[in-house]
């Protein structure tokens, strides 16, 4: 007597011949070889004729700019409220700030050369760029305010003494 196939091992014979065609399929699509294409291509003898070596073309390094912030002047009320007056420039320059700083208010105004007078100077931090600049000594006086320095302006009376 002969054993009968059933149904399930009849799906799994046609499935394994099915893969089986599919692998033979790939192989002979390879060359009937499994390295990779490049191998095979790479292993033909190609005959060129010898060149010179072509210059390695470098592109240039790019310098890096260290382009400079424009000054800017910042006062900060530390210490106690101070009256300032900013001007930009030249004693009759545009007005760039004038009143009464509050104590721990802080301004920052744009440029490079500025005008300031101010009232209880004592009480003010001023920083041009990078650099802190004591305005204490020049109580009620213009002064010019520049990268290199502070300089007093010329025709500024002397700050009036208070006798008591």
């Amino acid at each position: 007597m002969r054993a009968r196939l059933h149904p399930a091992d009849a799906t799994l014979v046609a499935v394994i011949c099915c893969f089986s065609v599919g692998l033979f399929a790939a192989w002979a699509a390879h060359g009937f070889s499994w390295s990779s294409g490049r191998a095979h291509r790479a292993a033909a003898p190609v005959h060129r004729k010898a060149a010179a070596p072509r210059p390695r073309v470098v592109a240039p390094r790019r310098t890096i700019r260290h382009v400079h912030a424009s000054p800017h002047l910042t006062l900060y009320a530390a210490r106690g409220a101070t009256w300032v007056s900013v001007r930009a420039g030249t004693r009759s320059g545009r007005t760039l700030y004038e009143g009464l700083l509050s104590p721990q208010q802080r301004i920052s105004v744009p440029g490079r050369q500025f005008v300031v007078r101010s009232q209880g100077a004592g009480n003010l931090e001023a920083v041009l760029g990078t650099h802190r600049v004591d305005l204490a000594p020049y109580e009620l006086r213009d002064v010019l305010i520049t990268p290199s320095g502070v300089r007093l302006l010329a025709g500024n009376p002397p700050a009036p003494i208070v006798a008591s």
